[in-house]
């Protein structure tokens, strides 16, 4: 991985952590509506915020991607979820 997705990803879970809580305590925006791509402790992640993390580390809409592609792109953001409830805790 290289620094500018380092950073980009530390600079999500900073947004995420200052987010105020909207129930669900998920990635996601308050009128955010799209459904679940995956739930870590309750916090879900939603489909738009999927795709704008997509968009921010390729530049590519997520369907251009392979599926392998996006299967570690979800796994980043559900590390992320988790190291972002341990340091809330």
């Amino acid at each position: 991985m290289n620094y500018s997705r380092i950073l980009l990803l530390a600079g999500l879970l900073g947004l995420a952590a200052c987010q105020p809580k909207t129930g669900s305590g998920s990635l996601s925006t308050p009128a955010d509506t799209s459904p679940a791509v995956a739930t870590v402790n309750g916090a879900n992640i939603t489909q738009n915020f999927f795709d704008q993390y997509i968009k921010a580390i390729t530049g590519k809409p997520s369907s251009e991607l392979t599926a392998e592609q996006r299967t570690q792109a979800l796994d980043n953001l559900l590390r992320a979820e988790v190291v972002g409830q341990e340091a809330v805790k």
